[in-house]
């Protein structure tokens, strides 16, 4: 356990790029834009990319273009980059599902944005159990939109749920 979260925080340090979902000028997305804009930052000392978070127009794109433009960012990214997945859904349950998939596309990291829908809802206890009850296959971090946020103060240690 100790190696893994070594390995966690080497492959975590560094920069990473919050990574815009480009769209052509019909309102779809634009894999090929896409797959350049990674390609062109392969060049740069980024340590890796940050896919379908805040910036990446996340909460307006289908599963299935989720899935798309997960795939071709894994399959763009030089391999010594690191690719992180938002997979944060308003449910636990679809934040596992939307991880295990990101996971088969190839990220080696998500990141699970807090829900907010009930804002007023999300107590300490109740976002410790959304963390805890999201057994995932990936390493996670959990990520909190200022804006958004219902005065969470995370004062227990999630990672230690067990």
């Amino acid at each position: 356990m100790a190696q893994d979260k070594m390995r966690y925080r080497e492959r975590l340090s560094g920069v990473f790029a919050p990574v815009t979902t480009p769209f052509d000028e019909s309102g779809e997305v634009s894999y090929q834009a896409l797959e350049e804009n990674i390609k062109k930052l392969n060049s740069s000392r980024l340590r890796g990319y940050l896919v379908l978070g805040t910036n990446g127009e996340f909460k307006s794109l289908t599963e299935a273009e989720h899935r798309s433009v997960l795939d071709t960012v894994v399959r763009a990214a030089a391999k010594e980059k690191v690719v992180m997945a938002g997979t944060g859904r308003e449910s636990t349950k679809e934040s596992i599902a939307a991880t295990k998939e990101a996971a088969s596309i190839g990220a080696h990291f998500a990141s699970l944005i807090a829900p907010s829908f009930f804002a007023k809802k999300m107590t300490d206890p109740v976002l410790l159990n959304h963390f805890r009850r999201s057994p995932t296959p990936l390493p996670f971090q959990s990520f909190s939109i200022t804006i958004l946020r219902w005065q969470w103060s995370p004062t227990a240690r999630v990672w230690s749920a067990k």
